[in-house]
């Protein structure tokens, strides 16, 4: 399993991140909190998950993240739950960036 992020930056709208299982179970620590230092205080983190459900395509259900895994972990990191959107197989959530 790769354990790469893909950044892509969208001008001064803001970076797409691409990430894999192994960021969110821990094997890539650094990457929230760098995501916060560098964010503008309310800055925005859009992520777009599987549903944590028996699909017939994608990853095993063991690796997919439910919206309150996904919402806990982001607010260890100082985000903060902004929208959740249902897009079918799919969930996308947004967060802000908390500044102390």
């Amino acid at each position: 399993m790769s354990r790469k992020v893909q950044v892509r930056f969208l001008g001064d709208k803001g970076g797409v991140i691409r990430l894999s299982y192994p960021t969110m179970s821990g094997k890539c620590k650094n990457l929230f909190p760098e995501i916060v230092r560098i964010l503008k205080p309310g800055g925005k983190l859009t992520v777009i998950e599987c549903k944590k459900e028996e699909m017939p395509f994608g990853p095993p259900l063991e690796m997919h993240i439910s919206p309150e895994e996904l919402e806990d972990a982001l607010r260890g990191y100082g985000f903060r739950k902004q929208e959740y959107v249902n897009l079918g197989y799919y969930y996308m959530m947004l967060f802000e960036a908390t500044k102390d």
